[in-house]
Formats: C-alpha cells, structure tokens, sequence
C-alpha cells in the first residue's frame, strides 16, 4: 500500500500526517473533517480553536455512533471502545510528536 503525506493546517496549527492510504481517500477525509470544523464554528459561540476541534470531534463521534446503532443495533461494545481508545492515544501521541519536535 502506497503511503500518503497530507498537509495540516487546522485551527492555526499547521503539520505534516503519514497514512496508510491513498492519497484521494486521506484528502477526502481531511476535507470532510475541514467541513465538520466549520459546522462547529457556526453552531458554536467559541473561538478557542482546541475547542472548536473538541466540539468537532464530538460531532464526528455522534455521527460514529449514529452510524453503528444503524448498523449493529448496539453502541455499547466495550472491547471496541477500549480498542478505540488505543488507537486515538496512539494517533494523539504521534499528532503531539509532530508539532513539538517537528518529526
């Protein structure tokens, strides 16, 4: 699988991302993320952009979990969640890496 590289530039904080992915799908995801960030400006009455990116990440979780109940019926599968959790800790830490040390 060929890796992607995408250009960050969210909130005033700009950074490079590494994906396992084609390049088409990481841009389209960044893209639909980019909308999501805008939806929580507007429905919002906060400027602080870690914020505006929590709300967001809220609003995409909703969607997540609007998503499974669809699907499976359920939401509450605890051994995802923890999975979940691993992995957007993992995904933190790399993000955090980036911006401090610029790896």
């Amino acid at each position: 699988m060929q890796k992607s590289r995408l250009s960050v530039n969210v909130l005033g904080t700009s950074f490079d991302l590494e994906a396992d992915q084609k390049d088409d799908y990481v841009q389209s995801i960044y893209n639909y993320y980019l909308s999501v960030l805008e939806k929580a400006k507007e429905t919002s009455d906060v400027d602080d952009p870690l914020k505006i990116a929590i709300i967001a990440g809220l609003f995409l979780s909703d969607e997540v979990f609007k998503a499974r109940l669809e699907t499976t019926g359920t939401v509450t599968d605890p051994e995802a969640f923890i999975d979940m959790e691993t992995t957007t800790m993992r995904m933190i830490a790399k993000i955090d890496d980036v911006i401090h040390d610029g790896v």
